[in-house]
């Protein structure tokens, strides 16, 4: 049986169709500020999604999940709200994968942040139900940097939906006159993939730059402008079941995320939409399409 996350009233009633992810740090100010360089007793956390069962089962006809970090909560029910003391995160039908928005600078889209006191945090994340579907125990250091990844895990076809969730710490430097990549892998069943560079020609990929497995980030390899092509970086993500072909613009001096995120098949999962009046669970089937594919993110 799952936990429930206690003293939380369930009235989906009220709540707004929508997903919407609240990071409840006791830290952050209801004027949101990015973290900023020198300040060592804090850190800064950014939130990305790249659950597709979570998509697609919690749509603007669905009820509404949350977030709480260090097992804090809202008192009353989660409702979008501009006077909110937290910060709020929308996901879903409104098609904003993260918290806070992307701060777009010239075409950029450069990771925006929240500040945090630095220690150590636990996020949880709940369902429609408030029943808890995955938490971690996150160390942020002082000054550091992070992109939190909520992610479907690895199930069997028709299993119960499951989540997985990681903490990638982010550098903030670059090596002069170069373009920085790494590759997260967050595809619940490709496999292990390798990630090449294609030479300037377009077809030609270069040696492996690096090999992700579930769940693994790589460290940044730093590129030259000799081998874009038509001012992009072309990276060539794959193994003997699949192949992807992703891009990044060729400015020296940015460092970009490639997400490897979606299913390589076509799945179902079973969800909880909500409750009966006598409080047992809505339970249903839900179909997810293959999408293998990857979210370019600017983190420099």
């Amino acid at each position: 049986m799952k936990k429930k996350y206690s003293n939380h009233p369930y009235n989906i009633s009220r709540y707004i169709a929508a997903l919407y992810l609240l990071a409840l740090l006791p830290a952050c100010k209801k004027d949101i500020k990015p973290a900023l360089p020198g300040e060592q007793e804090s850190a800064a956390v950014n939130y990305y999604i790249v659950s597709d069962v979570m998509n697609a089962a919690y749509g603007p006809s669905r009820g509404t999940t949350a977030a709480y970090a260090d097992s804090v909560q809202q008192h009353g029910n989660i409702i979008y709200n501009t006077d909110s003391r937290y910060p709020v995160f929308a996901f879903g039908f409104l098609a904003n994968p993260e918290y806070p928005t992307v701060n777009d600078v010239s075409g950029i889209n450069l990771f925006t942040y929240i500040r945090c006191n630095a220690g150590n945090h636990k996020f949880l994340f709940t369902d429609v139900t408030n029943a808890i579907v995955a938490d971690t125990v996150t160390r942020l250091e002082s000054n550091s940097w992070n992109s939190l990844y909520l992610a479907d895990k690895p199930q069997a076809d028709g299993a119960d939906a499951a989540y997985t969730v990681l903490s990638v710490p982010e550098p903030r430097t670059a090596e002069e006159g170069k373009i920085g990549v790494r590759f997260i892998n967050l595809s619940p069943d490709a496999g292990a993939l390798d990630c090449k560079v294609l030479l300037s020609d377009g077809l030609t990929a270069s040696n492996t730059l690096a090999s992700v497995r579930f769940r693994e980030a790589s460290a940044y390899t730093w590129l030259t402008q000799e081998q874009a092509a038509n001012g992009l970086l072309r990276l060539q993500i794959g193994n003997s079941r699949s192949n992807i072909i992703s891009a990044v613009p060729a400015r020296p001096g940015r460092a970009f995320v490639i997400v490897i995120r979606g299913f390589l098949h076509n799945t179902t999962r079973r969800i909880t939409t909500g409750k009966n009046a006598d409080g047992s669970l809505i339970r249903e089937t839900i179909n997810i399409s293959a999408g293998l594919r990857t979210d370019v993110r600017t983190s420099y």
